[in-house]
């Protein structure tokens, strides 16, 4: 329980839960957005006010397999929540615990291969380059914690 002896609670954004999951694709644009930057989507913008990320990893399903996990951890670099003291809150068993993996964003997964294609587009938009996400997303899968 990565709270249990903190004296406040955070509020937490949990993307499987807030976001309906559907495979219907008008409900998915509903939530994700349409537009050509997805920067603007609304969870986006919801995660925009968050202090804190929490990546709860499973070892049923690598996370960075998938376009908008991807995304999600890299607006939260884009905010410094990645090396705030306290804004990363990595827990779980990671996915092929013990096999270090290497994460390649372009050959992440997505329902909606425009929402790839956008995400991509906005990422080299930045000053960064796939590989230093790529670095950031490999350094999270493969986090284990320390006692």
């Amino acid at each position: 329980a990565p709270f249990a002896h903190w004296r406040g609670k955070p509020t937490l954004w949990i993307c499987a839960l807030a976001l309906i999951q559907s495979t219907d694709p008008d409900i998915v644009a509903l939530q994700v957005g349409t537009g050509d930057d997805p920067s603007h989507a609304p969870f986006t913008l919801a995660l925009k006010e968050a202090d804190q990320i929490l990546v709860v990893r499973n070892q049923a399903v690598d996370l960075y397999d998938r376009i908008w996990c991807c995304w999600e951890l890299f607006i939260a670099y884009e905010l410094n929540l990645v090396h705030k003291p306290g804004g990363l809150i990595v827990t779980g068993q990671p996915y092929a615990a013990g096999v270090a993996t290497l994460v390649d964003i372009t050959s992440a997964q997505a329902s909606n291969s425009e929402d790839k294609r956008r995400i991509l587009d906005h990422i080299l938009s930045t000053n960064l380059q796939y590989d230093s996400v790529n670095e950031l997303l490999t350094e999270v899968k493969n986090f284990v914690a320390t006692h």
